[in-house]
């Protein structure tokens, strides 16, 4: 089972293997191939883990393996758990496993399983960006061995032969003026450029737009508020065109804008690649979208980010759960934003004329910046262990599974759909629209600005919260499920001038599930995605 933290991932590789495996059928004879499938909420092509390879992702393992299976019903749980306690697991991108500042989610919940798992089943986890305090760790932690390639090892990589990438910091703003000067000095032919916030992403394709000196360049936004089959259509074009066959191109000169929904999952490659300031280790992520294969090379640049308004760096989302505290210690406020300020601090110290930092490089600025938040992490995952251990038993014995959101991904955000008059009779069944997954934050900062709006256009609602009555019945997953979507109704927020009455409908928003937007307020577009500013 080879476990990934997205979707999109699992389908990648459930590709990629498929074409290696034909190419080996025709050299070596080969007739039987094995059942090869992927399991994910999207293509539940195993909802029992029947095949000899399944590509999936650590929501569907780790459900399985606590017997609340996503794919499954109760009565059939023990299916899965025990196809995961018989199979060879590999978890991939395990840096990007969710874990929250309490020390809660996959990550935590991952290593404990492996931990009852000890000298059972066997295990790989595979990740370019942890610290090396935190690979020491886990080593101890799980009686596992640490496997790092030498920089001899990396040269003969085929992929990773000649390649050279050039990091340079820039103390200024990501805005369209030093892409475009970039762009056209040096004849760019593929650039991409890579925001921290959806806004922000908006806005600088807008104004690269406008760039009379980019006229006929192809720009395209990428981002995570654009509905799934507009995304879909986009990935492919970008596939295409920023991929490693130069030959199947069908446009001239392109810009890519996206957001950190590229630094997982393309196969994509660029000349020069512009990024905000982010944790070290998203970074490196994103330069390995520039100079990607082989004989490449390429420059990554990376700029500051906006300014808040007492002056401090504004590096959303990446915050500090507890900063701003009065009360709170130096210790309890060490997170992302830190992380990003020594990131940040490190890259100031590189030449101006940059520096070709090759993996072992690359891996000592990751240890720079993320060695004290992995320090506190682990800490967190040690005070936890106890509380994690009960956790787990009780939802074995219990198969309760609202314990999801604590062992595997709470969802920071809500799926918003447009429309101009929600109600029980118009949508009596929600859950079938295809709706944009929202920030917590950015729809309850949305919310709170729109309201002069809202009151100068004399709405009578901004937004509606489908309510749905909870059904008891946890034998049968699925008709649950479509008795718990008939008993849907709609609770309207309405635009206030007090105070009292917007925290009340934030507090609202914020434990819903599905929200419905006034079509007044905001509107979707197929070619800059969900605006909410």
């Amino acid at each position: 089972m080879y476990a990934v933290p997205m979707r999109v991932l699992a389908n990648q590789f459930g590709v990629e293997y498929k074409q290696t495996v034909n190419r080996y059928a025709t050299s070596h004879d080969l007739r039987e191939l094995g059942n090869v499938s992927v399991q994910t909420g999207a293509r539940p092509e195993d909802p029992r883990f029947a095949g000899d390879l399944i590509f999936t992702t650590i929501d569907q393992l780790l459900s399985s393996f606590l017997t609340i299976p996503y794919s499954l019903s109760n009565r059939q749980a023990n299916l899965n758990a025990g196809a995961i306690i018989g199979s060879y697991l590999v978890f991939d991108e395990f840096h990007l496993f969710p874990v929250d500042e309490n020390g809660d989610g996959a990550l935590a919940t991952t290593l404990h399983m492996l931990k009852l798992l000890k000298g059972i089943t066997p295990f790989v986890l595979m990740t370019a960006t942890f610290s090396k305090t935190m690979i020491e760790r886990l080593c101890a932690e799980l009686d596992a061995e640490a496997v790092t390639l030498s920089q001899a090892e990396i040269d003969a990589i085929p992929s990773q032969r000649g390649k050279q990438r050039r990091y340079r910091y820039t103390a200024q703003a990501l805005t369209a003026g030093p892409i475009a000067d970039d762009f056209v000095e040096h004849r760019r032919q593929r650039v991409i450029a890579i925001c921290n916030t959806v806004d922000r992403a908006q806005a600088l394709v807008a104004t690269l737009q406008k760039d009379a000196r980019l006229s006929g360049v192809q720009i395209e936004l990428l981002h995570s508020r654009f509905c799934a089959s507009d995304r879909a259509m986009k990935e492919a074009f970008i596939q295409g065109e920023f991929g490693e066959e130069v030959a199947q191109r069908q446009c001239g000169p392109a810009i890519l804008v996206a957001t950190q929904v590229v630094e997982v999952g393309l196969n994509i490659t660029c000349e020069t690649l512009h990024t905000e300031v982010a944790p070290a280790s998203a970074i490196i992520q994103r330069a390995g979208r520039c100079a990607r294969f082989a004989g490449e090379s390429g420059l990554v640049l990376i700029y500051d980010v906006p300014q808040r308004d007492d002056g401090q760096w504004n590096f959303a989302p990446y915050l500090d759960p507890k900063r701003g505290k009065q009360d709170a210690s130096p210790d309890e406020t060490e997170g992302q934003s830190k992380v990003c300020e020594r990131t940040l601090a490190a890259l100031i110290e590189l030449p101006s004329e940059g520096r070709v930092l090759n993996y072992h490089a690359e891996l000592e600025l990751v240890n720079r910046a993320h060695a004290p938040f992995d320090e506190k992490l682990l800490e967190r995952l040690h005070d936890n262990r106890h509380g994690l251990s009960a956790a787990v038993e009780s939802v074995l014995r219990k198969q309760d599974r609202s314990a999801a959101r604590d062992l595997i991904r709470d969802i920071d955000s809500r799926t918003v759909i447009v429309h101009s008059d929600p109600t029980e009779l118009t949508i009596p069944n929600p859950y079938r629209y295809e709706g944009i997954g929202i920030r917590r934050n950015t729809l309850l900062g949305w919310y709170t600005k729109v309201q002069e709006q809202a009151l100068t256009l004399e709405l009578d609602w901004i937004a509606k919260i489908a309510i749905s009555e909870e059904t008891s019945d946890s034998s049968d997953s699925e008709a649950a499920e479509q008795r718990r979507r008939m008993e849907t109704s709609w609770q309207a927020l309405r635009p206030s001038s007090l105070k009292a009455d917007v925290r009340a409908a934030c507090n609202a928003l914020a434990s819903a599930g599905l929200v419905a937007l006034n079509p007044a307020l905001v509107q979707y577009d197929s070619a800059l995605g969900f605006p909410l500013c």
